[in-house]
């Protein structure tokens, strides 16, 4: 059985963008949905260890038609960000750190235009409300398993939001100029993010099992307790047996083994 890695996105190109280039990943079992609901409809009784969350969409739960800014009001809010030419003014008098003086007024440059940025984004309905919807979906109905954003266009607020409400990373889609690039430099980075999902599963899933060894008593939590060892390279992988634990515990619980027995690195 491969590891099931569930990739939830509402665009379109990026769903087909991500089962061309990880579709064949080896050991991966994807499934690629637009929402929650129909990602949990594809998946069955399967528990994917690992979802990778757009954060950018419309609002589930919102009801507001999505608009394009003018071209006049882009301009006008525009033209209230600080130019380029006052980040040098009075730099060579002033008296302090230069360097950080510096860049702190061109990150006001940068920072006027990432919040121009999301104004706009939020007119036409595309705001972190989706990512984190989807996030509240995963916590609720498959706990302990790793819920990473996988974003391009989100910016630092969405990041720091995403881990506040327990996402547990993030990592950043390849961007390129046009399509063809974008697909280019997605599957030139590939295998080096497949190895950080990877990392960043084996540590999650460590903790959630000793957690829930903690939580279990006598045998069953003494077997997560050694699957957990397991991962950590300090004991080897125990038979596989039935445990007396809820329905979704006992598919959590044969979904790791697995993971664990298949990767055969630990």
């Amino acid at each position: 059985m491969a590891l099931t890695v569930c990739f939830i996105d509402d665009s379109p190109f990026e769903r087909d963008l991500f089962a061309r280039v990880y579709g064949s990943t080896p050991g991966w079992d994807p499934v690629v949905a637009e929402t929650f609901a129909q990602a949990r409809e594809m998946l069955g009784n399967r528990v994917p260890l690992l979802w990778l969350l757009d954060l950018w969409g419309n609002d589930p739960l919102g009801s507001a038609e999505p608009e394009l800014i003018s071209p006049q009001e882009l301009a006008r809010k525009a033209a209230q960000i600080r130019n380029l030419e006052s980040v040098w003014e009075g730099l060579d008098g002033f008296q302090g750190d230069v360097p950080n003086e510096f860049l702190k007024r061109f990150y006001s440059v940068l920072s006027g235009w990432s919040t121009l940025f999301l104004e706009t984004a939020a007119l036409a309905d595309q705001t972190r409300a989706y990512g984190l919807y989807n996030l509240s979906q995963v916590r609720r109905h498959y706990p302990d398993t790793v819920a990473l954003a996988y974003t391009r266009k989100s910016q630092s607020v969405d990041l720091a939001s995403f881990l506040a409400a327990g996402g547990d990373g993030a990592l950043l889609k390849p961007h390129g100029p046009d399509d063809k690039a974008i697909l280019e430099q997605t599957r030139k980075t590939a295998p080096d993010l497949v190895d950080q999902m990877h990392r960043i599963l084996k540590n999650r899933l460590e903790a959630s099992l000793l957690r829930q060894s903690l939580v279990l008593s006598g045998s069953e939590g003494a077997y997560l307790f050694s699957l957990a060892g397991t991962l950590m390279g300090r004991t080897k992988l125990p038979p596989e047996r039935k445990l007396a634990v809820a329905p979704y515990m006992a598919r959590w619980i044969a979904a790791a083994r697995t993971w664990i027995m298949e990767t055969g690195d630990f």
